[in-house]
């Protein structure tokens, strides 16, 4: 069942989730606010917003360490060892040249905070209070990784409902002032 997830005790369409998410990032561009274009077209990548219900949060690219949205491996090089099949020590470039599944961590106290999962990668959207995530890979349902506490159409008309007639502050507040949520 490709496109589908399994949460608790219902099946969510990724397709639809990756389309009302789209309707979102429109609604929220109306508003005023900030969309990008490409692959993913005029809505596709979401948008920078965060109300009492609910946050969104474009795929970033910034790379910056301190960056919620991009933090990713920082291991130093020869944090693992790469083994041949017949179990000698071989270098990276020969190992990815000769794909084995055979690595062992060299020395664990080398390992980065998000490789020890200490640090997680804050999620494009979620709903704050069914504690609900969803991950993209640049785009809108590229590559989605979806952890639902409720189902999906009751937090998204949760969402919709919440959605502010105009915007409070000018379009650039809610890309400053975007607080990553901590996991619960």
């Amino acid at each position: 069942m490709k496109g589908f997830f399994k949460i608790s005790n219902f099946i969510i369409d990724e397709n639809k989730i990756a389309d009302d998410l789209n309707l979102l990032t429109d609604k929220l561009s109306r508003l005023g606010l900030q969309t990008s274009d490409g692959l993913g077209g005029p809505t596709g990548y979401g948008t920078y917003f965060e109300n009492e219900v609910f946050g969104m949060h474009p795929y970033c690219w910034c790379d910056q360490n301190d960056c919620a949205w991009c933090a990713g491996c920082t291991c130093d090089d020869g944090v693992y060892s790469f083994y041949s099949k017949e179990g000698i020590e071989v270098s990276l470039e020969n190992y990815l040249t000769n794909i084995s599944d055979n690595y062992l961590l060299k020395d664990e106290k080398l390992i980065c905070d998000y490789c020890k999962g200490v640090v997680v990668v804050a999620p494009n959207f979620w709903h704050k209070k069914s504690n609900s995530w969803i991950y993209w890979y640049k785009y809108i349902g590229r590559s989605m990784d979806v952890e639902l506490n409720k189902n999906w159409n009751e937090i998204f008309n949760e969402v919709l409902t919440s959605l502010p007639d105009s915007l409070i502050h000018d379009t650039d507040f809610y890309a400053v002032n975007l607080k990553a949520p901590k996991r619960k």
